[in-house]
């Protein structure tokens, strides 16, 4: 489970611990220590016909974006803003996308 939340990431896990004879147990819910790095998420990836992008990094705010096709054509091109921005994606074949930032590039599946 990631929970977003004042540009910081908390993340917690749980294991489910199968025996052989099918029963199961979970282990508690642990939070993990590390602390992301800033930057962007795409949250719901596979994405069908909205795309949420979650911005970590203030420096990003007000700066170009580009959703890039597996074959290297910008595709849509659009302002980032700080937080959550919803990025519509209902008029694109499935396939291999890229979302592409000043910092980085993060790949994209449409379903």
């Amino acid at each position: 489970i990631v929970v977003p939340g004042s540009f910081n990431y908390r993340r917690f896990f749980r294991l489910k611990m199968i025996d052989k004879d099918g029963r199961f147990t979970y282990s508690p819910v642990i939070q993990s220590g590390q602390q992301e790095a800033p930057g962007f998420y795409i949250l719901g990836n596979p994405a069908r016909n909205i795309l949420v992008l979650y911005t970590t990094d203030k420096g990003l705010n007000n700066t170009p974006a580009a959703l890039i096709s597996s074959n290297g054509k910008r595709i849509l091109s659009f302002t980032i803003k700080t937080g959550r921005q919803l990025i519509s994606l209902e008029h694109l074949p499935a396939g291999t996308y890229y979302i592409q930032t000043i910092t980085k590039t993060e790949r994209v599946l449409i379903n």
